[in-house]
């Protein structure tokens, strides 16, 4: 039997709700690695060039972040996400590639010798 939700029951649903969470315009993870980085090359070369590069190097970094989670705001995490899926595919596409090469070894040995 199908009926009507009561209207005291429901709400409206706003659209900013289904919004993914970003960090200035970044996915989080992806502008803290950034920082991370930034902070590593400030901290490794101690003097005002130093500094001037890892600030550089953060805003140059946070623009094209920017720009990629403009085009798909969750396009890091759903990729870490299929690495989940496809480890035992890479094992397997690997162990296909050894096995080509060696064949290929195996063919080029026979080739010299006939």
């Amino acid at each position: 039997m199908r009926g009507e939700i009561p209207a005291q029951f429901c709400v409206k649903f706003r659209e900013s709700a289904n919004r993914p969470h970003l960090l200035l315009g970044c996915e989080p993870t992806a502008i803290a690695a950034v920082f991370v980085l930034c902070v590593i090359v400030a901290l490794s070369v101690p003097n005002l060039k130093g500094l001037t590069a890892a600030i550089a190097v953060f805003f140059i970094s946070r623009y094209g972040l920017r720009a990629l989670a403009a085009e798909d705001p969750k396009l890091i995490g759903i990729h870490h996400e299929s690495q989940r899926y496809h480890r035992d595919s890479g094992r397997q596409n690997l162990n296909v590639l050894i096995a080509g090469l060696i064949a290929s070894l195996q063919h080029t040995e026979q080739r010299r010798t006939n």
